[in-house]
């Protein structure tokens, strides 16, 4: 169990730091790790309840029962799960390929698609202040969602249906199809609701808030 702590210092700098590495012996239960977290942070690093902002953490069941404990001793706390896990599932709905005559068509809108929540899983898997990029990451992915831009499927059904042009749109139909049950399941995890408050962490630039009161902000990793 590793907990990693991001703060803005009083030069405006993100810093981090590794405050606790422990090697289990077993897993532990979501009461277990509550109760690590809340002594390392309230009693070994004495961190006020109003100090610790959010909490970015992968969404298995065990954390789910940690960070509601932990919210009754830092009732501020933004509990942010882990968006590349759940873009990863996203996958998991899409259609796998099913008869040789149409994979060329099923990969290329897998891919078409596809490109943008890989590129929004390596982002969001990064060791940066994940908090604070969050909703730039995911307002881009939504935007490549919502714009259904497939060249690579309409390239392959113009190629398979040789000026065709019904033809062509019954494959591009089809090609989409495979796809379409990933994109409600994507709109459903990440709402509205979700995003608001991501967009209140957003921002981009701390040296224009150094005129101001030092801030020391806390934004808590941790991962089990």
């Amino acid at each position: 169990m590793a907990i990693i702590v991001r703060y803005v210092e009083s030069e405006w700098s993100i810093e981090q730091r590794l405050i606790r590495l422990q090697l289990l012996q077993k897993n532990m239960s979501g009461e277990e790790i509550a109760r690590v977290l809340i002594d390392t942070l309230s009693r070994e690093y004495a961190i006020p309840p109003s100090f610790l902002l959010a909490s970015m953490r992968d969404c298995a069941s065990s954390n789910n029962v940690a960070v509601t404990i932990l919210k009754v001793v830092f009732p501020q706390l933004l509990d942010v799960g882990c968006f590349s896990h759940t873009l990863d599932h996203v996958g998991d709905k899409f259609c796998v390929p099913q008869k040789k005559a149409l994979l060329e068509v099923e990969l290329a809108v897998i891919v078409d698609l596809g490109v943008h929540f890989v590129k929004a899983t390596y982002h969001l898997e990064g060791d940066g202040p994940l908090a604070f990029r969050c909703h730039d990451a995911i307002t881009t992915l939504t935007t490549a969602v919502n714009l259904a831009y497939y060249p690579n499927l309409n390239a392959i059904a113009r190629e398979l249906c040789g000026g065709n042009h019904a033809a062509q749109q019954q494959l591009v139909n089809y090609g989409q199809s495979r796809i379409q049950p990933g994109i409600p399941h994507y709109r459903e995890r990440l709402n509205d609701s979700m995003m608001v408050p991501l967009k209140a962490l957003k921002l981009p630039d701390f040296s224009y808030y150094q005129k101001f009161r030092r801030c020391n902000l806390t934004h808590l990793l941790w991962m089990n």
